[in-house]
């Protein structure tokens, strides 16, 4: 028994058949392995849509970024409201509420620690300040707080019942 072995000889055979039919496959293993890097196309494409979605995002997020600044200077303005009129309440139980401890609270800055209002409020935000105060001198009730910061200003009214409405300038 003799056996004879016949080298393969692919490049002789048809190329799908060298390949075992799958030329598509081997197409494929033919690139680089280390090419991997994307063309200068899908680059800008990808730079396109990522502006056009900054172009949409940006100003909807700087509505909601101020909308929260008017929010916290509304609310600050309130404490500021229930300060100035405990500390109304406490003058006029002492006997000394007068015009000059208003004004005294005229252009407060609220972030100085060292101000009228030192116990009844805690400090405010950076460049926050109370405008103006009216004040009923007999009776120790605030009617109209003016709130400032650097964002907004904020006009509050106070009637008899203590209830609190933003007022428009």
């Amino acid at each position: 028994m003799s056996l004879e072995i016949k080298p393969r000889m692919w490049y002789n055979e048809p190329l799908s058949a060298a390949y075992g039919g799958k030329w598509k496959m081997r197409k494929k293993d033919m690139k680089k392995k280390g090419n991997r890097a994307f063309t200068l196309v899908e680059l800008i494409a990808v730079v396109a849509i990522l502006s056009i979605l900054l172009c949409i995002a940006v100003p909807n997020m700087m509505n909601y970024i101020n909308a929260a600044h008017e929010a916290a200077a509304k609310t600050e303005a309130q404490i500021c409201v229930d300060a100035v009129q405990r500390y109304l309440n406490d003058e006029r139980e002492k006997g000394t509420l007068a015009a000059p401890k208003l004004l005294r609270l005229m252009s407060l800055d609220l972030s100085n620690s060292d101000g009228p209002l030192k116990d009844y409020i805690s400090g405010g935000q950076k460049g926050a300040r109370i405008v103006s105060v009216e004040a009923d001198l007999a009776t120790g009730r605030l009617q109209v707080l003016k709130y400032e910061n650097r964002y907004c200003t904020v006009k509050l009214n106070i009637d008899e019942d203590g209830n609190i409405t933003e007022a428009s300038d």
